[in-house]
C-alpha cells in the first residue's frame, strides 16, 4: 500500500514508518521538521493548510495521522485549537482525496484516569476492567481535543465511505527510555498509579498500525493498546477499592491483572504485545504504597 504517516518524525511516527517499510509498503512521511535519520520519501507540511494536505494525501491508499501536539505542552485552549484543527482538517483531506483507511492516534486520557494524579482521584470510580466502550471523562485540553476528533471522526464515518480507527494509548516507552521510567515511577510511588500502571513500549505500538491496515475495519472503531503487564506489583483490587469504595471489581479478577482489555485489537488485528518493560527490568516493579 502506498501510506501517509503524519507526525513521521516523532517517537512514534519514526517506529510506524520503519515498521510499514520493512512490511513491503511503501510511505510518505509527513512532519514540520524533517526525521533525524533518513526514513524515506519526506515533505516538510502544515496540516492546517487544507491545500497542502490534498496534495500531499492524492494516490494514497491510506493515512497514518499521529502529527497533533503531544500532551498538553501549551495551556489548554492552545492545544485544544491546535490538535482539533489539524485533526479535522486531515480527516476531511482524507476523505477528500478517496483515501481508503485512517488511523486516528488517540490517547487513554481520554478516560480521565491518565494524565494526570490529582484530578484522577476526583473522577468517579473506574470501570474494571476498561474496555473501549468505557464513559470519556477529558481532564485538559489534550484529552478533550482527542475526544472531539474521535467524534469528528464518527461524523465522517456516518456521512461516507472512509473506515476510520482510533487508536487509544497509555504512556508509551522508547527503549532509551524505559530505565529512565522505571527510576520514575520507583521515586513517585502513590496510593493509586495514575494509568493504574500501563504502558506500551513503541515498537508495539507501531506494530498496531501495520496489523490494523493490513486487516482493515468497518466504519469507526476504538482499540486499546497496553502492554500485558503493569508497573505496580500489589493487589489492585484491594487498592482500587481503598480509593474508590464503591468499585465494582468482578469476582475472581486477579491481584495484578491489567485492568484495560486489548480484546478487541487482539481478535481482530491478531496484535499482541512482544515487549515487557518489568521482564527487561524487573527492579522497576514497584509495590504499591497500601501493600508494602
Amino acid at each position: 500500500m502506498k501510506i501517509a504517516v503524519t507526525g513521521a518524525s516523532g517517537k512514534i511516527g519514526r517506529e510506524v514508518v520503519r515498521q510499514l517499510q520493512a512490511r513491503g509498503h511503501d510511505t510518505l512521511s509527513l512532519d514540520v521538521r524533517p526525521p533525524s535519520e533518513g526514513t524515506g520519501p519526506f515533505q516538510v507540511i502544515d496540516l492546517r493548510a487544507a491545500s497542502q494536505v490534498r496534495r500531499a494525501f492524492d494516490g494514497m491508499d491510506a493515512v497514518c495521522h499521529l502529527g497533533e501536539w503531544p500532551h498538553l505542552i501549551a495551556g489548554h485552549a492552545e492545544t485544544y485549537q491546535a490538535n482539533t484543527e489539524i485533526g479535522s482538517n486531515v480527516m476531511t483531506a482524507a476523505r477528500q482525496m478517496g483515501v481508503g483507511r485512517l488511523i486516528y492516534t488517540s490517547t487513554c486520557q481520554t478516560y480521565g484516569y491518565w494524565g494526570d494524579y490529582a484530578k484522577m482521584l476526583r473522577l468517579p470510580a473506574p470501570p474494571v476492567p476498561f474496555t473501549e466502550e468505557a464513559p470519556l471523562r477529558p481532564t485538559n485540553g489534550y484529552a478533550l481535543s482527542k475526544v472531539s476528533n474521535e467524534n469528528f471522526a464518527r461524523i465522517l464515518v456516518n456521512d461516507g465511505s472512509m473506515p476510520i480507527a482510533a487508536f487509544r494509548f497509555p504512556f508509551i516507552l522508547t527503549p532509551q527510555r524505559a530505565a529512565w521510567f522505571a527510576r520514575e515511577a520507583q521515586a513517585h510511588q502513590r496510593d493509586v498509579p495514575e494509568g493504574f500502571g500501563t504502558y506500551l513500549y513503541v515498537q508495539d505500538a507501531a506494530l498496531a498500525y501495520c496489523l490494523a491496515l493490513e486487516v482493515g475495519w468497518q466504519g469507526f472503531e476504538a482499540f486499546h493498546f497496553v502492554a500485558d503487564d503493569v508497573l505496580y506489583a500489589g493487589d489492585m483490587p484491594q487498592m482500587l477499592q481503598r480509593v474508590w469504595p464503591d468499585v465494582q471489581v468482578p469476582a475472581g479478577w486477579p491481584a495484578e491483572a491489567n485492568p484495560v482489555l486489548t480484546t478487541k485489537a487482539r481478535e481482530k488485528f491478531g496484535w499482541r504485545p512482544a515487549h515487557s518493560l518489568i521482564r527487561e527490568f524487573p527492579e522497576a516493579r514497584v509495590k504499591l504504597a497500601q501493600s508494602a
